[in-house]
């Protein structure tokens, strides 16, 4: 299982995930922290969560070429091609299936955007106004709902520090949730003035310090 948040910004889009793997529906559990975030081309970044390997299975067949809509066209077509094969295994061993479900963020058309893929939830959207939170995870009604509080709470002005953002949700849904989400926390920021995205890892509760950089227009 997981948590995945994504927030987009006047200039900028932070997507966040925990490092927690403990996936039941193929009874893998892994005590090593899991890279759910990765980059693409230099120009965005994609998450998945419902299986721990689900991120190797579906990047070799990620498009080398194309925009943002193109990279996440690709990931939900992977995560379905991952889901039919674990599913089947699901059921033969008498077990709830899981969904991959994921989030590819970026810029489309100049604008920040992110995608949000949640199949078991028949939520397949795309946000590209400033201000937007998303949740996802174990039970994402509850890690939304949370996104949403904290991001209210953080606000000042028009701003957002999204990497304590992220931080405070995960710690929150940890609390419900401890043994499938945990630390530690990468986060990734493509910022319209930068040419690779900016690259960040909280690797305990204790060990966040905010950092200027990370705070991000949510209103113009």
């Amino acid at each position: 299982m997981t948590i995945l948040l994504a927030v987009t910004g006047v200039d900028a889009v932070v997507l966040a995930a925990d490092t927690r793997s403990h996936t039941v529906a193929t009874r893998q559990i892994k005590s090593v922290p899991v890279d759910k975030i990765r980059i693409w081309r230099d120009r965005a970044a994609w998450a998945t969560g419902g299986y721990s390997t689900a991120n190797d299975e579906i990047e070799p067949k990620l498009p080398r070429v194309g925009d943002l809509k193109d990279l996440n066209d690709a990931i939900v077509k992977g995560s379905i091609e991952v889901n039919e094969r674990y599913i089947a295994q699901a059921l033969a061993e008498r077990i709830t299936p899981q969904n991959v479900f994921s989030l590819a963020a970026g810029f489309k058309s100049r604008r920040p955007t992110y995608f949000v893929n949640a199949p078991g939830l028949d939520q397949y959207l795309v946000k590209d106004e400033p201000g937007f939170v998303t949740g996802l995870g174990t039970n994402t009604e509850v890690a939304q709902a949370i996104a949403t509080e904290t991001a209210q709470a953080l606000i000042q002005g028009n701003r957002l520090p999204a990497d304590l953002w992220a931080f405070q949700t995960t710690l929150k849904k940890m609390a419900s949730y401890p043994i499938e989400v945990g630390f530690p926390l990468d986060l990734i920021m493509i910022h319209r003035r930068n040419k690779r995205p900016l690259r960040r890892r909280i690797e305990g509760p204790n060990m966040f310090t905010l950092m200027d950089q990370w705070s991000i227009q949510v209103a113009p």
